[in-house]
């Protein structure tokens, strides 16, 4: 009976999975075609990849640089040489993940977000003309960068958005979208 319960859910899961990543908007980075096969992969990598969350603690090591999934691979981003932490993770996440080496690690990624995003909010309570403008401010792990979108701002404020925090992060990202998120989208991206 329980073996039953556990291959429905198995297939329910899997059937939500490719319900969700079918659906259409720009919050989604996966293609609209998403096969069985690929779901599947995903669901298993992030369930080893909580796994892994769970072995730390819930709390990234310092060498942690982020982690992705791409072409039914798990990625893992360290800021160490891969081959030190490499035996350790693959314990847990299996032999199929493969390591990249990135010059930031997330929890540093992190506070330069969280430093930035002061900036752009004492910025723009200084300028009444960004009252109508719209920011969001994220981490790209696969990039290892912190990207700033912006929407109906001018190209006067991002110049001297990037000159202020150019100090901080010289990679961040700038990307202007050419509307803002719905709600629908917002939500899919939690």
């Amino acid at each position: 009976m329980i073996r039953i319960f556990r291959s429905l859910m198995a297939v329910f899961i899997v059937f939500i999975l490719l319900f969700c990543f079918s659906m259409k908007g720009d919050a989604l980075l996966i293609n609209e075609e998403v096969s069985e096969e690929e779901a599947l992969f995903s669901y298993n990598a992030n369930m080893r990849y909580d796994a892994l969350l769970k072995q730390w603690n819930n709390e990234y090591p310092d060498y942690y640089g982020g982690a992705y999934i791409e072409n039914m691979k798990l990625y893992i981003l360290v800021t160490c040489d891969p081959e030190s932490v490499k035996d350790d993770i693959i314990l847990i996440t299996g032999k199929d993940t493969s390591f990249k080496h990135v010059e930031y690690s997330y929890k540093r990624l992190c506070e330069y977000k969280d430093q930035i995003w002061h900036i752009i909010e004492d910025y723009r309570n200084n300028h009444e003309d960004l009252f109508d403008s719209c920011f969001g401010i994220g981490i790209d792990e696969r990039k290892n960068t912190i990207f700033l979108e912006t929407y109906a701002v001018s190209k006067k404020h991002v110049r001297a958005i990037k000159k202020l925090t150019n100090r901080i992060f010289k990679a961040l990202e700038f990307r202007e979208l050419e509307a803002p998120y719905t709600n629908e989208q917002m939500l899919l991206q939690e």
